[in-house]
Parts: structure tokens; C-alpha cells; sequence
């Protein structure tokens, strides 16, 4: 038993499990390229997203490739009227 490979597969299972649970229970009230804005998010939802950040900072140590690959992505909305 090569123990590096089983590690390894668990590792790849893991982080599937983890991306799935995040795509399809945390973020499932947000459909594709649906915009969002904090002020219009119940509780519920920002906590969702919270948690997917905390654990893509966990995943992804640099700040520039974390923005990337995020599974949230933020448009700064730069209207002051």
C-alpha cells in the first residue's frame, strides 16, 4: 500500500466533497451570474458566503488567485448617487 497515493485520494475526494457542498447547499440560492447586494442578502445568505470564503482563504493562500477562482465573485459599485 503506497501510503502517499491513498493520502493523495484523499486529499482529490475531499476537496471535491467540499467544493460540491459549497456550489450546492452553501450557494444554492445563487443562481449563475445572479448579482447580488449585501444590503438585499437575509442573514442566512451572508453567512453562506462567509463560510465559503473562510474556506476558500483556508484552500487558497494567495489573495490575487483566490479572486481567481472564487466561487463568489464581488463588482465594486462605484455609483455614489
Amino acid at each position: 500500500m503506497n501510503k502517499q497515493a491513498v493520502y493523495e485520494d484523499n486529499i482529490r475526494r475531499s476537496v471535491l466533497e467540499m467544493y460540491h457542498h459549497m456550489e450546492f447547499n452553501l450557494l444554492a440560492w445563487m443562481g449563475d451570474d445572479t448579482d447580488f447586494n449585501e444590503d438585499n442578502m437575509t442573514d442566512e445568505q451572508i453567512d453562506s458566503v462567509l463560510a465559503v470564503q473562510a474556506i476558500e482563504e483556508e484552500w487558497v493562500l494567495d489573495p490575487d488567485d483566490r479572486r481567481e477562482i472564487s466561487l463568489i465573485s464581488f463588482i465594486e459599485d462605484n455609483d455614489d448617487d
